[in-house]
């Protein structure tokens, strides 16, 4: 894959858990998210903010240039 599709997929990634994060803090959830509400409160916050982890370091390797020149 090019590394502007893995940025793409990193900032979205990002994006969306951070939407979900901040709303839940006022009781709205994503409806494509509601998967998350079944395992409990603690662990949903939890995946979201792994999620945002997950999309920066995806969107860091993504931009990184890793070669040893």
């Amino acid at each position: 894959m090019k590394r502007s599709y893995w940025t793409l997929i990193g900032v979205l990634l990002f994006g969306i858990c951070a939407l979900s994060f901040i709303l839940s803090l006022v009781g709205v959830n994503l409806t494509m998210l509601k998967f998350l509400n079944a395992v409990g409160t603690p662990a949903s916050v939890i995946i979201r903010i792994v999620g945002m982890f997950a999309g920066i370091i995806i969107m860091y390797l993504s931009k990184a240039d890793l070669s040893n020149d």
